[in-house]
């Protein structure tokens, strides 16, 4: 044990940036905490707008490191080289949904929000919105986990359904049977190779 921190519901997110860790915690007296020495230490710090008592999404993607929070109950994707000093980029036209996970694929980055996906291919300049047709209920049904390999997307939601899509969010196919518990809760997924595995209340299915 390196470290105690105390009133937080939990740590959200954990990313290596530019040869540091940087850990996202919720509640009370959440935070940013970043260790320069691979966790010996640790600092803790609250950046401007950012609103730890709700989750805070965090990924690395080259000199960026990008967080998907909401401030004063906006949704917000901040972006910063160090950690410390961030910027809000704005989505023009886009109104942004709450952010809830986030996966890098290549050179795309990919946020889970209420009503499916979206995605930057421009280290998070720019973001885009697909279709995301088939979701039950887009309008509060919202992305828990996300697995992708090219344009082939799987997804746990909010509402415990797996879904999957193979045209990079456009439709989406709510996936039952097939060998997945009929009474069972989807937890997270992940993608190797050609290999997909599914955590759930029956255990890790493959």
């Amino acid at each position: 044990k390196v470290m105690t921190v105390s009133n937080i519901n939990s740590i959200t997110s954990i990313c290596h940036h530019d040869q540091k860790w940087f850990l996202s915690t919720e509640g009370q007296s959440g935070g940013m905490i970043v260790s320069v020495d691979d966790g010996m230490n640790w600092t803790q710090f609250k950046p401007a707008l950012f609103n730890f008592s709700h989750p805070v999404t965090l990924l690395s993607f080259g000199k960026y490191l990008i967080a998907g929070t909401e401030y004063g109950g906006i949704p917000k994707i901040q972006r910063s080289q160090d950690g410390q000093q961030w910027n809000d980029i704005q989505l023009a036209g886009k109104p942004l949904t709450q952010i809830h996970c986030g996966i890098i694929s290549g050179n795309t980055i990919w946020l889970g929000v209420i009503g499916g996906v979206i995605f930057s291919t421009d280290s998070g300049s720019s973001w885009t919105s697909p279709s995301n047709n088939g979701l039950e209920h887009k309008a509060d049904e919202y992305v828990t986990s996300l697995a992708v390999t090219g344009n082939h997307l799987l997804a746990i939601s909010s509402l415990n359904n797996f879904y999957y899509s193979w045209n990079g969010g456009d439709d989406w196919t709510k996936n039952s049977g097939n060998g997945l518990p009929a009474n069972g809760y989807f937890f997270s997924i992940a993608i190797y190779k050609d290999t997909s595995f599914l955590g759930s209340s029956s255990g890790i299915m493959r």
